[in-house]
């Protein structure tokens, strides 16, 4: 994983400079509660967030607000927390109108606590009563604050989607089968190593999109049907794969993220065919992944 030097965030430019520990690995004492500020990443997308609570356990879901440095491009939607309020020594914006929820597993660093505001709802009470600024209005949807907006937009819109586990009705192995495809031929097709081939063909790995789009007229199939067919994912396992602890030991695999996740999936799912580590227990079998992998527990 690199350090993001690829990624075109200027708001995020300040923390990278102010704080030295940023790209170090993650502290296990980092415990994740509302009112933090928090890296988070997939891939190469990249912004700060605002921790509002937790959602729920199926997919560790826990909504968050982007937030950018200073409050030059905070508009009339956007709440100030000043430069005294965190570590951080600088205003922060917090785009309130833009929280979604996001699996823990994308937070990559916490950076810091907004104090006495533990909840968007607190920020907007703050901001309701005279407490804290806003920005400006935005007057023409072509400035470059408006343009912030939409950036950041689709930013969280890509770590919200960030963990897509494709669950399907688990007819991958008879479709392959049906087809005659060997594992030659799915290794050749899809550029992976034979081992990664018979996963696929006996029902222990996981199809991607682009590996469906690949398979699809091999196999006469719709990439669609494809996806579907993919091995059946417990809400336990997602739950696993998608805990913040979780989160710095994907970049262990030294992949991205999104392939990470998607080996430590199929890795688990594995241990499940073969009956290996705590049947009942997901948590115990990507625990037990992880020691077979690097030969010692992570």
């Amino acid at each position: 994983m690199d350090n993001g030097d690829s990624v075109t965030n200027p708001w995020i430019e300040y923390v990278n400079m102010r704080v030295p520990h940023f790209y170090e690995s993650w502290d296990e004492g980092n415990e994740l509660a509302a009112g933090q500020v928090w890296r988070a990443r997939w891939d190469d997308v990249v912004s700060m967030v605002f921790v509002d609570k937790r959602i729920g356990s199926f997919r560790n879901l826990v909504r968050v607000a982007p937030v950018t440095v200073g409050q030059d491009m905070a508009d009339n939607m956007t709440v100030i927390l000043p430069a005294g309020s965190t570590s951080l020594s600088v205003a922060l914006s917090v785009w309130t109108e833009l929280a979604t929820d996001v699996a823990e597993v994308v937070l990559e660093r916490l950076i810091s606590n907004a104090g006495q505001y533990g909840s968007l709802a607190a920020l907007l009470e703050a901001s309701d009563a005279g407490a804290l600024a806003r920005g400006l209005p935005v007057l023409n949807l072509s400035s470059r604050r408006a343009q912030t907006r939409r950036e950041l937009a689709l930013v969280m819109e890509a770590l919200s989607n960030a963990v897509n586990l494709i669950s399907g009705n688990g007819a991958l192995p008879d479709m392959i089968a049906a087809a005659n495809l060997t594992v030659k031929a799915i290794a050749e097709v899809l550029r992976v190593n034979p081992a990664a081939a018979l996963k696929l063909a006996n029902g222990t790995g996981l199809v991607g999109v682009v590996q469906a789009r690949a398979l699809s007229p091999l196999m006469d199939v719709e990439v669609g049907v494809i996806l579907a067919s993919n091995p059946v994912i417990e809400e336990g396992l997602t739950a696993a794969v998608t805990r913040l602890s979780v989160r710095p030991r994907l970049a262990s695999l030294e992949a991205a993220d999104s392939e990470a996740l998607l080996e430590l999936t199929q890795g688990a799912l594995a241990l499940a065919a073969r009956k290996e580590g705590d049947l009942s227990v997901w948590d115990a079998r990507v625990d037990l992944y992880f020691e077979m992998r690097f030969g010692e527990r992570s």
